[in-house]
């Protein structure tokens, strides 16, 4: 069972550490970095890599997960660390210098120039580094990615149930995305949950949806149709 608040008294037991060297950024990755947090390369894709509770207890996590720890251990005591969702990778930015240092936590809180981010970015993107790539993101947009993530790694397991709630997590943080009651409706589908599938896509039709989005719902009512046909 989840224990939320021994996640939380972890984690503040970390800012305390962080705070009795001294109080920095600097000083929050000596701490984190001496605990043995580190980025999972032998099993990236391991869902617990994309849970707080889990990575405060494996040590080990996702680019974005280590992010948020050391994004949160910076907010208890004041040091202003923000995350950075450059396409393909998360990293955070340091603001506390006159210039933003920007850090990797995947790879040991590694510093990284703007040139290396670049490098990054067009290696796992493929695309060239926009300066907003370098802005700091909101914990919407951060939330969103974490649900991202998990999501593909629960589908490439098949566990759509898993992958279905993270759907209606991300339809929670951002309920104006058709997109997520669209891919909800996909995966009650493959779950053979046809009656919940129907009823949503009728109701989101009563609203009178964008072209786009309706031909969606469209596609997805033949396919119900389809799959009943197939079951007599």
């Amino acid at each position: 069972m989840l224990d939320i608040a021994a996640a939380l008294t972890e984690v503040d037991r970390l800012a305390h550490a962080a705070g009795a060297r001294g109080g920095t950024g600097v000083d929050i990755v000596s701490t984190l970095r001496g605990e043995g947090f580190t980025g999972d390369r032998d099993d990236y894709d391991d869902p617990r890599n994309s849970f707080l509770h889990s990575v405060l207890e494996r040590r080990r996590g996702l680019p974005i997960l280590l992010s948020t720890l050391t994004i949160a251990v910076a907010e208890r005591i004041e040091v202003p660390i923000a995350g950075v969702g450059l396409p393909g990778h998360f990293i955070v930015t340091d603001r506390s210098w006159p210039e933003p240092r920007y850090l990797d936590p995947f790879d040991g809180w590694a510093e990284l120039t703007e040139e290396r981010c670049g490098e990054i970015v067009r290696s796992i993107a493929g695309i060239d580094l926009e300066p907003q790539h370098l802005e700091p993101v909101g914990v919407a947009a951060m939330l969103q990615r974490m649900l991202l993530n998990l999501r593909g790694s629960y589908l490439r397991r098949r566990r759509l149930v898993d992958a279905l709630w993270t759907v209606e997590l991300s339809a929670i943080v951002d309920p104006d995305n058709a997109g997520h009651r669209v891919e909800r409706r996909a995966l009650l589908i493959g779950l053979g949950r046809y009656d919940e599938a129907e009823r949503s896509a009728m109701e989101e039709l009563a609203d009178d949806p964008p072209a786009a989005v309706r031909r969606r719902i469209d596609d997805q009512l033949r396919a119900i149709g389809e799959l009943r046909l197939r079951m007599n």
